[in-house]
C-alpha cells in the first residue's frame, strides 16, 4: 500500500506545481522561422512569435486535483 500512496503524492505534487505554472504564466511563445520566398537556392524567412495560452480554467483544474491527489496520498499513510 506504500507505493501506491507514494506514486498518488507524486503525482499531486507534479500537477500542483503545473497549476501553479499554468497560472502564474498565462501564454507561452515559441520563436520560430517561416520561409517567405526561395528563388533557386536563396530562401527569404521572417520570424514568428506564435503565442499559446493555457486556460486559466485548466490550470485551477490542474491544481485541485494535484491537491486532491496529494492529501489523498498523505492519508493512505
Amino acid at each position: 500500500m506504500g507505493c501506491a500512496s507514494n506514486v498518488a503524492m507524486i503525482a499531486g505534487a507534479l500537477l500542483i506545481f503545473r497549476g501553479i505554472i499554468g497560472l502564474t504564466i498565462p501564454a507561452l511563445a515559441t520563436h520560430q522561422m517561416d520561409d517567405v520566398a526561395k528563388i533557386v537556392e536563396v530562401s527569404l524567412q521572417t520570424p514568428e512569435e506564435p503565442s499559446h495560452a493555457i486556460p486559466s480554467l485548466l490550470s485551477g483544474g490542474s491544481l485541485i486535483l494535484g491537491a486532491i491527489l496529494f492529501a489523498g496520498g498523505g492519508l493512505r499513510r
